[in-house]
């Protein structure tokens, strides 16, 4: 009943973030799964929807804890939008008022990394006028100022791939950095 998932490792513990799929198909809520042995999970809702669906997310470590973006259709903004939390231990989660990235255009499938007292956002951009989505990037210290990156599209549909270069990730392994959609 879980999905459009993402993961971080704390300390001795992964954390997973999950929207809730609803009997309707709806997404619902962001639930955190936590577990320091991957057999026995705790869990609890980390955000609540407010007259909204809650879609995919993305959570980072940031100087002074943690940071999630999550995924919304709410109906002040163009579906979709990007809203965001803070938390200092990942299990309790505040939204911060008045952070909206792409409140007057289609911006989806988050995915957010800090680095050097900035948060960086990937995420997917619908472009017109043919009908396609790219990957973009962009950066803000305070969630609500943004800098559109000047090398965007960071990732644009290439021969075999439809449309879409959706729901990209950042993955460090062995020293080096994946970049996977």
């Amino acid at each position: 009943g879980y999905g459009l998932a993402s993961a971080i490792v704390a300390g001795d513990a992964v954390h997973v973030f999950a929207s809730r799929r609803g009997a309707d198909g709806s997404w619902n809520d962001v639930t955190h799964f936590v577990s320091s042995d991957l057999k026995n999970w705790e869990r609890n809702v980390a955000v609540q929807q407010d007259n909204e669906h809650l879609f995919n997310s993305s959570v980072c470590a940031t100087d002074d804890g943690f940071v999630m973006a999550y995924e919304s259709d709410d109906a002040k903004y163009v579906p979709f939008t990007i809203k965001f939390a803070r938390s200092g231990n990942l299990r309790d989660w505040t939204k911060v008022p008045d952070a909206v990235f792409g409140a007057d255009r289609y911006a989806a499938c988050p995915c957010i990394r800090y680095v050097g007292g900035q948060c960086y956002l990937m995420y997917l951009e619908q472009r017109t006028p043919r009908w396609f989505f790219e990957t973009w990037m962009a950066r803000s210290r305070d969630l609500k100022t943004w800098e559109m990156s000047p090398v965007n599209p960071v990732l644009t549909p290439g021969p075999g791939e439809d449309v879409n270069t959706s729901d990209p990730d950042i993955v460090e392994f062995g020293g080096k950095t994946y970049l996977y959609y």
